[in-house]
């Protein structure tokens, strides 16, 4: 018999780890169980195997928050997670198509003090307007800022004044 993928499955149902098996030969996973995995994509360790189905586990969360948005279109708005972790660099890297005339970016809404947020685009950006939320002000950032491509604008967040400061 061809060897084909199998997930070891324990019976709470966690995909815990992913083997080549020839399916007669003796392989013993007890109290766990191998399924076939063969040809699923969601067959993946951290998933889970309930009902005959298999479910790949949650994108874990980067420790550094980087995002990479391929071809905003301009006009568009992007918003920004809030960062991992207190003290994370927020990295929005943006690789548009072709020069930008306008970009909107929303401001993590729930940040931690010292928070550094870097946005950097592969293309020109005419206008960017950085949009803070409620009860959050923005510092020696303009209210809309032309980017090179190439340079990067860092802002970093403050709880102690409750806004974002340009650096």
């Amino acid at each position: 018999m061809a060897v084909q993928l199998y997930a070891i499955v324990t019976p709470a149902g966690a995909v815990v780890n992913l083997v080549l098996w020839d399916g007669t030969s003796t392989f013993n996973v007890t109290p766990n169980t191998l399924v076939l995995a063969a040809g699923n994509a969601a067959a993946r360790i951290g998933g889970t195997y309930l009902a005959g189905v298999f479910t790949a586990p949650a994108a874990p969360t980067p420790a550094q928050g980087i995002i990479f948005l391929n071809s905003p279109a301009s006009g568009a708005t992007i918003a920004l997670p809030n960062a991992p972790q207190p003290q994370a660099k927020l990295y929005c890297i943006l690789e548009p198509a072709a020069a930008l005339a306008a970009l909107t970016i929303d401001l993590p809404a729930a940040p931690q003090d010292g928070d550094d947020l870097y946005v950097l685009s592969t293309k020109a950006i005419t206008a960017v307007t950085p949009v803070a939320a409620p009860g959050q002000a923005l510092l020696n950032i303009p209210s809309t800022f032309a980017l090179a491509a190439g340079v990067s604008q860092h802002i970093t967040w403050s709880a102690q004044y409750s806004t974002w400061f340009g650096l």
